[in-house]
């Protein structure tokens, strides 16, 4: 629901009522259609650097990352209820009172009916290039080093205010890099195999960043404050199969650099017989809490942290 200040000033504040939000889009996805086809390509090669620079180049061509913006030509008819009233200066929001999309009120709390915002999404096909690739180096440190470049000169991001005050986005380019490394390691007192170690790190580019950008992870979903130029992820992940592989442990240490918030996980699984496997799930977040300024919501999952317990039993 959302709060409607309506009413007159009490103490200072503005009084009003709640109302039930509802989100419609009018849009309708491509045919299927062989005009609506995707298509891409893969062109990869072994390079005579080292123990072997493998590289590969990506080129996608994909209805993916949609652009959505609000309705201006929308009428109040849309909605398909009497009564309902577009708000001044919010292009495709209507408000219909006495209409509860989500029930009967419940006392005590004083909705007035519902708003619905009415949205229109451009599908369309967008060009995505990558480069990746791994490279081996066996005579100093034994490690596979990765690699992962991603440009999309099209990139939906939602930008408040821009199209209308309330809902819609724009186009960008976006670059996300990648770097990593990945080891396996004996450890003797630990397990009679390989523990599989990781440790990657992950920045974003947006080099024409809209002013006012909102970090949302989809146009018109609020509070994740503004979108950052430069974004940085990093994590260590370990990989250890235990009591001669019959325990798969996986643990991860997350990080939001810019955030400073992060995640402890550790996923496990035990092979009690052919067919039957339990499991032990655990999530923990660290850092600061309560924030919507993170683009991977860490902060705002610290209000709880998760315990769990599976059973599998495969055919």
């Amino acid at each position: 629901m959302i709060f409607v200040p309506i009413g007159p000033l009490v103490k200072g504040k503005p009084s009003g009522q709640f109302y039930d939000v509802i989100l419609k889009s009018l849009s309708k996805p491509p045919s299927n259609s062989l005009q609506n086809s995707e298509f891409g390509t893969r062109v990869s090669s072994l390079l005579p650097i080292g123990n072997g620079l493998q590289t590969s180049f990506i080129y996608l061509y994909e209805f993916r990352d949609a652009r959505s913006v609000a309705c201006n030509q929308c009428k109040p008819s849309v909605t398909g209820e009497p009564g309902a009233v577009g708000l001044n200066g919010f292009a495709g929001t209507f408000l219909i009172p006495g209409v509860y999309t989500h029930g009967k009120p419940r006392n005590g709390v004083p909705v007035g009916g519902s708003i619905e915002v009415v949205s229109q999404t451009d599908y369309r096909r967008n060009n995505f290039f990558g480069l990746t690739g791994t490279y081996y180096d066996k005579n100093l440190t034994d490690i596979v080093y990765r690699y992962d470049v991603l440009y999309q000169p099209d990139h939906a991001i939602a930008v408040p205010g821009k199209q209308d005050r309330l809902l819609g986005s724009e186009w960008t380019e976006l670059t996300r890099w990648i770097i990593a490394a990945d080891r396996p390691t004996y450890i003797p007192w630990l397990s009679k195999q390989h523990t599989f170690l990781t440790a990657q790190f992950t920045e974003t580019w947006l080099p024409d960043r809209p002013a006012n950008a909102s970090g949302s992870p989809a146009p018109g979903l609020p509070g994740t404050g503004k979108a950052r130029e430069l974004s940085n992820l990093a994590f260590l992940s370990a990989t250890n199969w235990l009591m001669n592989g019959q325990l798969t442990a996986g643990n991860v240490f997350l990080w939001d650099i810019d955030d400073n918030v992060g995640e402890l996980s550790t996923t496990n699984v035990y092979r009690y017989s052919r067919n039957v496997l339990f499991g032990v799930n655990a999530h923990w977040f660290i850092g600061r809490s309560g924030r919507y300024t993170d683009p991977y919501l860490l902060s705002r999952e610290q209000r709880f942290n998760e315990l769990e317990f599976t059973l599998t039993y495969e055919i």
